[in-house]
């Protein structure tokens, strides 16, 4: 069974147009964390990376997130944890940039050459291939 872990930024927590709220109405296993940056001392996040985590965020060495886990993980073992981080992209950029427990996960990104942005005109991504956690 996966886990789902969402470190929010705390300015996200407060929109009314979070849809964050919605993911554990979606799927099971479901934490939110509200925080500015996280460590391995959280509780929460240090029972993921205790775990076989996957990050869902974009970057160099990002592959794609497939159906199945083990094409992204490449071994034996399925990811057990899938780690999302919610905000505009300058908060999720600088809630991942003071979170160095995060910095050596594995991670991947949503094949955005298969979807449109749902948000087009009301959000925008700062680059092609961004799109929504949701």
């Amino acid at each position: 069974r996966t886990h789902v872990l969402v470190l929010q930024h705390p300015r996200e927590a407060t929109k009314a147009i979070s849809s964050v709220p919605l993911i554990p109405l979606c799927l099971e296993n479901v934490r939110v964390l509200v925080a500015p940056q996280f460590s391995e001392g959280q509780e929460e996040v240090q029972r993921a990376l205790g775990r076989r985590p996957l990050l869902l965020y974009p970057g160099s060495s990002s592959r794609p997130l497939d159906d199945t886990w083990g094409e992204v993980n490449g071994d034996e073992e399925p990811f057990t944890d899938l780690i999302l981080i919610d905000g505009t992209w300058s908060h999720a950029r600088a809630v991942f940039n003071l979170s160095p427990c995060l910095h050596g996960l594995k991670r991947a990104v949503v094949n955005a050459d298969l979807r449109d942005s749902l948000y087009e005109g009301l959000r925008h991504e700062p680059q092609g291939g961004f799109v929504s956690t949701l």
